[in-house]
């Protein structure tokens, strides 16, 4: 708008006249410009006040995005879209590849059950022994006897019947008939006995030629248990398949 003014008079009046009418025409627009850049400014500063409690946009769009939402249960159509994603992700199982699995379960349930004596069979048979490994078993087994005084003629032959059980031959039970009559010294065998790592199946010859009802002959297997070193999960596997 265009205002004219016919200035008359005293200049200095007419000119305060003037200012004071452009500070009123100003003011207005200057103070609507001013609160509009201000707000404008507390607007970004303070958009994400603006959104209602407990909502948080940008992390309910990340989590649409990952499908993980669906496990709240709270967007039915959400939990929909994110299973068949899983389901599509997922490959289709062949017969063969479902059987493999469940026999792969019994196997490892069976193996569990039964651990101890799957790890630690100590199923004895000399015929899988050395010559040298077989003369140590036959001291082991005439000392044993020796030692819990039961190296008379019915207990050695009932020792070499059982010898012959597992495998020693006829060569063999000659030989421990010999070492049952003069065994042989306790600490050397042993030492012996560690070297060639055979403490487990000493003991476990030692428990099959064992009687229970013999203190002796259980102290004395607790003698041979500490003093071969022998773990308690193969004491456990042994005692439980030689029980005498």
């Amino acid at each position: 708008m265009r205002v004219r003014l016919q200035l008359s008079g005293d200049s200095a009046s007419s000119r305060r006249a003037l200012e004071a009418l452009v500070r009123t025409r100003a003011a207005p627009a200057v103070a609507t410009a001013a609160e509009g850049h201000a707000g404008g400014l507390f607007k970004r500063l303070f958009r994400a006040a603006a959104e209602r409690d407990g909502s948080a946009h940008g992390l309910e769009a990340e989590v649409r995005r990952i499908g993980n939402l669906a496990e709240f249960g709270d967007e039915p159509e959400i939990a929909r879209a994110a299973q068949t994603q899983r389901r599509a992700r997922r490959p289709i199982a062949l017969p063969r590849q479902l059987i493999v699995e469940a026999l792969s379960e019994k196997v490892l349930h069976d193996w569990l059950q039964n651990r101890h004596q799957t790890l630690y069979p100590l199923t004895i048979n000399l015929r899988r022994l050395d010559a040298g490994q077989v003369e140590l078993i036959l001291q082991v087994a005439a000392l044993f006897l020796s030692a819990i005084g039961t190296t008379g003629r019915v207990r050695t032959e009932q020792g070499a019947a059982w010898l012959a059980s597992v495998g020693a031959q006829p060569e063999q039970l000659g030989r421990f008939a010999v070492i049952a009559a003069d065994p042989p010294a306790l600490a050397p065998l042993l030492e012996r006995v560690q070297e060639a790592d055979l403490g487990a199946l000493a003991y476990a010859v030692s428990r099959a030629l064992a009687d229970p009802r013999n203190a002796v002959s259980r102290l004395f297997l607790d003698y041979l248990a500490a003093r071969l070193a022998v773990p308690n999960n193969v004491l456990r596997s042994v005692n439980r398949r030689y029980r005498g």
